[in-house]
């Protein structure tokens, strides 16, 4: 009786393992075509548009074209990638501003045949905790269509050290139960671009993954080095003037 009762509380222990899996959706990369998006700017001004995962879709008279990529800010590292939606970034604050990453993310939603942002339900996803899989339930939410109702085109570069994204500003965006972001915290942030019908039913999406790494530790020693040089430099001239 007592090994039949253990093997039951055994089962209904694998069983809940099991549907806790089930229900773990982390985020990967979901894309028609990663590549170039020529009229993609970003609302910016020479933010690489080369390295874009890109999804298009038909929805009656529409067509529907959605972008998500990560980019270095301004004179950052380059962001590199796999060519397959993964990119990879330096940890790290950026210079002067040590909340914000060194890298934005990046998205861009355009709507072709007489619809608008209002007309879906178009949502961004977007990950604080830099651990890997994290499940798409722990994602904050921006709610696009209501920010932005009236767009036919809506895109922007983001940082996730602004501080409305781990705040929140109900009911456009709904912050993640972790925060705030760190940004010299090396690990892996997934983002997703998702349009559905008013009646909830789903039409496309895009998604990404940003890995972000330290530092190469040649390069931080050469900014020593560097640093260094230029003291030692300062103190012979000032040495020569007062001799």
């Amino acid at each position: 009786m007592i090994k039949t009762a253990s093997l039951a509380l055994a089962c209904a222990a694998l069983l809940a393992v099991t549907a806790q899996q089930a229900h773990a959706l982390p985020v990967s990369p979901t894309f028609d075509v990663f590549g170039p998006l020529p009229e993609a700017t970003f609302s910016g001004s020479g933010i690489p548009n080369h390295s874009v995962a890109i999804t298009s879709f038909v929805d009656g008279a529409n067509t529907i074209t959605l972008g998500l990529t990560a980019t270095q800010r301004f004179g950052e590292p380059p962001v590199t990638n796999d060519g397959a939606g993964t990119f990879t970034a330096q940890a790290g604050g950026f210079p002067g501003m040590p909340t914000l990453a060194r890298w934005n993310f990046d998205y861009f939603v355009k709507i072709v045949g007489g619809g608008t942002l209002a007309d879906y339900a178009i949502n961004l996803l977007y990950d604080l905790d830099p651990g890997a899989g994290t499940d798409e339930s722990a994602h904050g939410v921006w709610d696009l269509s209501a920010s932005f109702p009236t767009d036919v085109l809506n895109q922007d570069s983001q940082n996730l050290g602004f501080g409305f994204l781990a705040a929140g500003f109900p009911p456009f965006v709904i912050a993640p139960g972790f925060g705030p972001f760190d940004p010299t915290a090396a690990g892996e942030y997934t983002f997703a671009l998702r349009v559905s019908s008013l009646g909830g039913s789903p039409l496309g999406e895009s998604a990404i993954q940003v890995n972000t790494v330290p530092e190469p530790i040649s390069a931080s020693l050469f900014g020593i080095g560097a640093l260094g040089l230029a003291i030692g430099g300062a103190r012979r001239r000032r040495r020569k003037q007062t001799a």
